[in-house]
């Protein structure tokens, strides 16, 4: 299918800054934790495919690369709301 190779990269980038987004925007550590879950799924799924079955669906292996950035940053991202936002996380007053 020709132009179609770009739709797996668009859906990881996408879906994973919409969701960084939103877990900052919104102070929530809990769909920044689903995301990281939704990551390691998605690299698991990448990495058990077949190499013949690979090339033929994704072309390369960029698409794994890019599922990989985007955990790190969902972590990172995790991290930066756990830090920031500590007092207000566990002190539920305000």
């Amino acid at each position: 299918m020709k132009g179609f190779e770009g739709f797996g990269y668009a859906f990881s980038i996408i879906i994973g800054a919409a969701n960084i987004f939103l877990s900052i925007f919104l102070k929530d550590i809990m769909i920044g934790f689903i995301n990281i879950l939704m990551y390691i799924g998605m690299i698991i799924n990448f990495f058990k495919i077949d190499k013949d079955m690979k090339e033929i669906l994704y072309k390369s292996d960029g698409i794994g690369i890019v599922q990989i950035v985007m955990l790190v940053l969902s972590f990172c991202s995790l991290v930066f709301i756990i830090v920031k936002y500590k007092s207000k996380l566990l002190n539920n007053n305000e």
